[in-house]
């Protein structure tokens, strides 16, 4: 018997549709998961949508912070609980605001409440809260599940439970991408600068510039130091590939310089310019000493000149040795 070619159409489709049907059966797809975030990208974990969101191959990140929002049987409430989900939250909305929308797609925030969700706490077995569990992407393995699967732990401590940078770095790296937090506004760092800033201010305008005859030169000089200072300490590369201004190892220590000439954190721009400048004024004192001092004073110019020489070597000295930092096999450190 012979098959017109329309029944054996029908007959291919099905079997297509069937094979379709069930490659991507236990499958979650980042886009179905989007009806369940918020408006910061984050998805809560609750009972009815734990085994949903929670097993199933997927092609992104799965990060999830395991917390409570009550006491425990014995009325004793998690500190660290509280400590850690403001600083989660502004970590999810770091990425939400700072990610570009492509890359999005690569991970997805979670926030489990084991009060919400007890299934999980006997599958794993927990002991201690809370846990931030990152967990890779598995597209081929069907059988993927919170529970089961290898997973990626941060170091949950009273200061790192507090550090949004330091959390969401461990959380970029994974995901191979670079993420802005912004910094949270400190009235203490802000009134010292403050102060310090006009102090300075009123020192030059008081006890320097009433020296100088030449304002405007004067003036335009400061101008074309600082647009020089702007250039060549890396302000723009820092602001394009969004880098933040203090960088932090696993241990929780400030990075003030990248181990690379092809990177740098946003401190190295303040640091290398105060390198500049210091090395800058000790030459300028130097000519100044040359020429501004009477024959008369010849023994302070020689005290001077030697104290300026000196601090002239030991600010080069650490220039370099800050270079060697960016590139360990450059061969001519002092």
């Amino acid at each position: 018997m012979v098959l017109g070619w329309r029944p054996m159409m029908r007959g291919v489709m099905l079997v297509l549709v069937t094979l379709l049907v069930q490659s991507v059966m236990g499958a979650v797809s980042w886009e179905e998961l989007q009806p369940l975030r918020e408006a910061n990208g984050l998805i809560r974990v609750t009972d009815d949508n734990y085994e949903w969101v929670s097993k199933g191959a997927r092609e992104f990140y799965s990060m999830v912070l395991v917390t409570s929002s009550v006491p425990n049987s014995k009325g004793a409430a998690c500190e660290l609980c509280a400590a850690v989900q403001p600083t989660f939250e502004k970590v999810v909305g770091s990425f939400h605001g700072s990610v570009q929308a492509d890359d999005q797609r690569l991970y997805q925030f979670f926030l489990l409440d084991v009060n919400l969700n007890p299934k999980f706490v006997k599958e794993m077995r927990l002991r201690s809260l809370p846990h931030f569990f990152v967990y890779p992407p598995s597209p081929e393995d069907e059988s993927f599940a919170w529970a089961r699967n290898p997973l990626y732990q941060y170091e949950m401590t009273p200061d790192g439970a507090k550090d949004a940078i330091k959390l969401a770095d461990f959380a970029a790296k994974l995901v191979n991408i670079h993420v802005k937090v912004p910094e949270d506004f400190n009235a203490s760092s802000f009134f010292s600068s403050f102060v310090g800033f006009t102090v300075v201010f009123v020192a030059l305008k008081r006890f320097v510039r009433a020296q100088i005859s030449h304002k405007g030169r004067y003036s335009g000089c400061l101008l074309a130091l600082l647009v020089i200072m702007v250039s060549i300490t890396g302000l723009k590369f820092t602001q394009i590939n969004q880098i933040p201004f203090l960088a932090k190892n696993d241990k929780g220590a400030i990075m003030f310089f990248a181990g690379s000439m092809g990177w740098q954190f946003g401190i190295e721009i303040i640091s290398v310019s105060v390198m500049y400048l210091l090395m800058a004024t000790c030459v300028l004192m130097l000519i100044w000493l040359g020429r501004g001092l009477a024959k008369a004073q010849k023994r302070a110019r020689i005290v001077l000149t030697v104290m300026i020489n000196v601090s002239l070597f030991y600010a080069f000295s650490y220039f370099l040795s800050c270079y060697k930092v960016k590139l360990p096999d450059y061969p001519y450190a002092i």
